[in-house]
């Protein structure tokens, strides 16, 4: 035989261990939703994903400025306005027209190898230019000119005089070097020897 107050011990028994295994199955499920957050939470906040991503912005962003700068370039490259680069051309020299001038014969006087009194006579023209007064002036200092002439061509013995041959490109320039240095560089042009002949005495 059951007492009652065996009953009502069952009945409270039965209702706190119901009411535990409800306890039990709701800690059980917010255990569950507890730890499905913290998952969820950690993935999200995991550097790991967000890392990748962050280098492939980085590496898109310097390809994109690598493709931009060569873009850029060539796009100022072709805009470019040719630049025209003057071509330097020399002007020719100027050509004057040329004019000679006689000067008087020249006696050279010289002793040959066997002790004899050798002269040679030379006629010289001077090939001028005809610029500016080059003529005029070259006229006006001939008295001078064949002074200095005379003096160079027998103040030192030519090459050549002692077996009666002198060399006439000797004297021509001797007399242009003479030229030069009573007018000035550029007035005569050349020296031309016109006749030299050997004489006794």
């Amino acid at each position: 035989m059951i007492s009652a107050g065996a009953g009502t011990s069952i009945s409270e028994k039965a209702k706190k261990k119901a009411a535990k295994g409800k306890a039990n199955r709701k800690e059980s499920e917010e255990a569950i939703l507890a730890m499905a957050s913290e998952f969820r939470v950690s993935e999200a906040t995991d550097g790991a994903p967000k890392k990748g991503r962050f280098k492939t912005l980085i590496l898109l962003a310097v390809a994109l400025l690598v493709v931009g700068a060569g873009a850029g370039g060539a796009w100022f490259f072709l805009l470019q306005t040719p630049v025209e680069v003057a071509e330097v051309v020399e002007a020719p020299p100027e050509v004057f027209a040329k004019t000679y001038v006689q000067a008087d014969a020249v006696h050279i006087s010289f002793t040959d190898s066997r002790g004899s009194r050798r002269r040679l006579i030379v006629y010289l023209t001077l090939e001028i230019e005809q610029r500016g007064s080059n003529v005029a002036e070259v006229q006006r200092a001939m008295p001078r000119l064949q002074e200095a002439f005379w003096r160079t061509l027998n103040s030192d013995p030519l090459p050549g005089t002692d077996v009666g041959s002198i060399e006439l490109n000797l004297v021509k320039e001797r007399v242009r070097a003479e030229s030069e240095r009573v007018l000035g560089p550029d007035v005569v042009h050349d020296v031309l020897i016109r006749d030299a002949v050997v004489i006794a005495g």
